[in-house]
């Protein structure tokens, strides 16, 4: 039987700056022996590309945006999802009065910085480009990833846009960020999509690897998933596996080597 395995990026493939060496061989050895390769994130698909520029890693699909977009391996759009323009000016005014967070936007094409009071350097917005406010009604946004170092801060505002957005959006925790999302899109969103629209009728075995709250909905869409010991102990709750290098689970799928138990 076929595999399918879905990867989360950073924290899972994108650790500490870079992509492992051996992360990207082991990709290439479940590729390989047949299986497909899924790259399921929160990152627009220039982002994506660019995080694994040079790294040798070809996927088949990407899942972009949490779920809102979803691509073969060659670009090609095979689903696609917006926000609507009203709620992104609102919500962008409405975060942009916080001087302690920093507010991005994402489109098909592009990632633009939006409001930086702090100045931050993470290798996750390294590609963002200065956009003014004024120019986001010129553009078809997917998503809004904020980030938010006070994890109270982080709450309050997560409450707030589903309190205020819930249906018109999403909006998804990570461990500094919030991504905001078109509603009903989550990383499960468009790993279904594939199934119904690209799988359907064909058996295939899946699997998961990610490292926080917001690859639960992928979790849960596959039969077997891993979270790592370096996640949220109730992300490790929900995962079959917990595993130290993403090489370590893919060997286990491939019946190479184990992995520990959670």
């Amino acid at each position: 039987m076929k595999k399918l395995m879905a990867f989360d990026v950073d924290g899972t493939l994108f650790v500490n700056g870079e992509i492992s060496r051996e992360n990207a061989q082991a990709i290439k050895r479940w590729q390989d022996a047949g299986n497909l390769a899924v790259c399921s994130t929160g990152k627009s698909l220039f982002a994506a590309k660019k995080t694994f520029e040079g790294s040798g890693i070809n996927f088949d699909f990407y899942v972009l945006f949490t779920g809102a977009v979803v691509t073969r391996g060659d670009e090609e759009v095979l689903f696609e999802k917006s926000l609507p323009q009203q709620t992104v000016v609102e919500v962008v005014e409405r975060l942009m009065q916080y001087d302690n967070i920093s507010v991005f936007a994402t489109d098909i094409d592009s990632d633009y910085e939006l409001h930086n009071p702090l100045a931050q350097s993470s290798h996750m917005l390294l590609n963002f480009v200065p956009l003014k406010v004024e120019k986001l009604a010129e553009r078809d946004i997917i998503g809004i990833p904020i980030q938010v170092d006070d994890d109270t801060l982080r709450a309050d505002i997560h409450r707030w846009l589903l309190e205020e957005y819930g249906d018109q959006l999403n909006a998804h925790l990570n461990q500094d960020f919030i991504d905001i999302v078109p509603a009903d899109c989550d990383k499960s969103t468009g790993l279904r999509w594939l199934d119904e629209n690209v799988f359907a009728g064909e058996e295939i075995e899946t699997y998961s690897i990610g490292d926080s709250w917001n690859d639960l909905p992928m979790h849960d869409w596959a039969q077997h998933s891993a979270s790592f010991n370096y996640s949220p102990q109730d992300v490790k709750d929900t995962t079959e596996t917990v595993v130290e290098h993403s090489w370590e689970y893919i060997d286990s799928a491939l019946g190479e080597s184990g992995a520990k138990d959670a």
